[in-house]
């Protein structure tokens, strides 16, 4: 079995340890559209194996759009090749504790198509260098927002059609869903320090289009509100359990998630 992941990146050089930790043992090509970091993450980045390392080339203004676009496309070059392709960015975490069997079952069933549920992960203090975050910082909170579908065979699916920010989706093709038993646990409540350069750092590659549109406007909030913010997502965060390992639903009995979500896919 088979499986390659995408992922943008710009300037992650302290999440990047993580996530090539956490995701070396699970796939078998990670693809990174690197968009001009001007830190260390390439250099993390190349000393993997499995990395390789591809310029993020824009044909729009607004990051979000050429992200948008990118991740529409990259994946297809999987076809034939591989079994599942993952499209994450780097500080999500998709977790699963039995992984190969967990896919490799889906696969045997003949799904096609894996939601992962979200949690915004939170910690007090930045991890120390080493750790698992998805088996060592396992507090967090459930936020539908965060639900993504972040898993599918390449080969059953023409299209995926995300929103912006790949938070909604309408694929278009040969579509099974799974049972939800696939967790996106996403890691960038990483101590109040980070969190607070993160966000400012991101709110600054906003264009105006961005900004008109309503689009990733969350980072353009003041200190005292991100702190806010953070005091009560410690408040929130309880142990995280860990995904079930069930059989496939080989025959779905719900409406798929993609038929209730479509309606408001471009809200």
């Amino acid at each position: 079995m088979s499986i390659h992941l995408y992922a943008a990146c710009w300037n992650e050089e302290r999440v990047v340890p993580f996530f090539l930790q956490h995701y070396e043992p699970l796939v078998d090509r990670i693809v990174i559209y690197d968009d001009r970091s001007t830190d260390r993450s390439v250099e993390l980045l190349r000393a993997s194996p499995k990395v390789e390392i591809r310029p993020f080339r824009r044909d729009a203004e607004s990051y979000l759009d050429a992200h948008l676009t990118l991740f529409e496309t990259c994946w297809q070059e999987s076809r034939g090749c591989a079994d599942w392709v993952c499209l994450v960015d780097l500080d999500e975490f998709l977790f699963q504790p039995d992984w190969h069997h967990y896919l490799a079952a889906q696969k045997d069933a003949g799904v096609t198509i894996i939601q992962a549920l979200g949690y915004e992960m939170v910690s007090e203090i930045f991890p120390p260098a080493g750790a698992a975050l998805a088996d060592n910082l396992t507090r967090g909170y459930r936020d539908l927002h965060l639900d993504k579908t972040g898993l599918f065979a390449p080969d059953a699916i023409e299209k995926i059609n995300h929103s912006v920010g790949r938070h909604r989706c309408a694929p278009v093709g040969r579509l099974v869903p799974a049972d939800y038993c696939m967790q996106l646990r996403h890691y960038k409540t990483l101590g109040l320090d980070y969190l607070l350069a993160r966000t400012h750092a991101l709110a600054g590659r906003l264009t105006g289009d961005d900004r008109a549109r309503g689009w990733s406007v969350h980072y353009l909030r003041d200190d005292d509100s991100i702190r806010a913010q953070f005091q009560e997502q410690l408040i929130q965060a309880e142990p995280v359990p860990s995904p079930r390992v069930t059989q496939p639903n080989k025959k779905p009995k719900r409406k798929p998630w993609w038929r209730r979500l479509s309606s408001a896919l471009w809200r």
